[in-house]
């Protein structure tokens, strides 16, 4: 691992970050990732983009394999030693290196992740990336124990084992990977009542892809468009919240946006730099995502007016109107992509 592989991709993107490290510190382009990545959550009454791990096509992408554990640091240390990477979850200010004005969103309930990618022998120490901080360290088993324990005292931790690809794996091409992720986008995104037909994997079995929608589906339940139900509910009950409530609500939601902006920005490159998108589909692009940015940058607007009156009850209307606002864009949005997408594949196809 070198420090040009660490990948800091955005504020509270902390475990996809470590994710595209890992990709790239096998040689593979981490922006495939970001084709794939359109989302929106609420989490500890904020919004944010990130996506559940188990929402994330490595191993269609990549050839990845990677599986959800639990252990300590000892079953850690035999993860590693076996190959593989692993992603921890912890608790950032119990990592030294850590710097403390990094730890803006701890105090709300979040975890962090950090990516183990090796251990040295001679110093008897895991070796650490934490893209989030642009850092290398080498960290004790003792620092790690202590970091990533989920409950005082249970000795537990959690971790995310990533491996590399079999010598056999065959990458996707770009006319494929294109439309599978656009086609995934616009399905978890609207998250209907049940798994849409766009998240088949064509890589493995009718049977087997079927289970694994509907998994997806579930840790994807109230995620996508239904993540501004949580935020909307959140935002008329504050009415009748203290100030410094409220205002704390306000403050995790306005330093989300510019993040949220910029995870837009990159996927919509990612789409305009690997199709052979002509001008005008370009160009038409380009203003859907200038246009979606405007409507975050109103919510923020609202947001700050809202924070300074003692009694806003009135912006609450335009608060809601301006996240409806915003649902109906990026929806149309990924309903574009998708058919610009499909039909860029299909011209390839005339073509080819």
């Amino acid at each position: 691992m070198k420090i040009e592989h660490l990948v800091n991709l955005s504020l509270m993107e902390c475990f996809t970050s470590c994710v595209m490290t890992y990709v790239k510190s096998t040689g593979n382009d981490p922006s495939c990732l970001l084709l794939d990545y359109w989302n929106l959550s609420y989490q500890h009454r904020t919004l944010l983009t990130s996506k559940h791990a188990r929402l994330l096509p490595l191993e269609y992408l990549y050839g990845m394999n990677w599986t959800d554990n639990s252990g300590d640091s000892s079953s850690l240390l035999q993860c590693v030693k076996e190959g593989n990477a692993a992603i921890l979850l912890c608790t950032a200010s119990r990592l030294s290196y850590f710097p403390p004005q990094y730890l803006t969103m701890e105090s709300g309930g979040f975890q962090h992740s950090t990516l183990i990618y090796g251990w040295d022998d001679g110093q008897g120490r895991f070796l650490v990336a934490d893209p989030i901080v642009n850092h290398l360290a080498v960290v004790s088993p003792e620092e790690i124990q202590y970091a990533g324990e989920q409950r005082k005292g249970s000795g537990e931790l959690l971790y995310f084992r990533l491996s590399e690809p079999s010598p056999a794996f065959v990458q996707p091409d770009a006319r494929s990977v294109l439309p599978y992720c656009a086609g995934r986008n616009l399905s978890f995104y609207l998250n209907r009542d049940e798994p849409g037909k766009e998240a088949a994997d064509p890589q493995i079995s009718r049977e087997q892809d079927k289970r694994t929608a509907w998994a997806q589906w579930f840790v994807n339940r109230h995620n996508g468009a239904r993540a501004f139900a949580g935020f909307e509910a959140d935002l008329q009950a504050s009415i009748e919240w203290p100030q410094d409530k409220r205002n704390a609500w306000i403050s995790s939601n306005k330093i989300m946006i510019p993040a949220i902006k910029r995870i837009r920005s990159l996927i919509w490159n990612a789409y305009a730099g690997k199709a052979q998108f002509p001008e005008a589909v370009q160009s038409a692009g380009k203003q859907q995502i200038a246009h979606i940015h405007a409507l975050w940058n109103g919510l923020l607007m609202l947001l700050l007016k809202y924070s300074n009156q003692t009694s806003g009850a009135s912006l609450v209307p335009s608060l809601l109107r301006q996240s409806e606002k915003i649902m109906h864009a990026e929806t149309g949005f990924l309903e574009w992509l998708r058919a610009a997408v499909n039909e860029e594949e299909q011209n390839e196809r005339h073509l080819g």
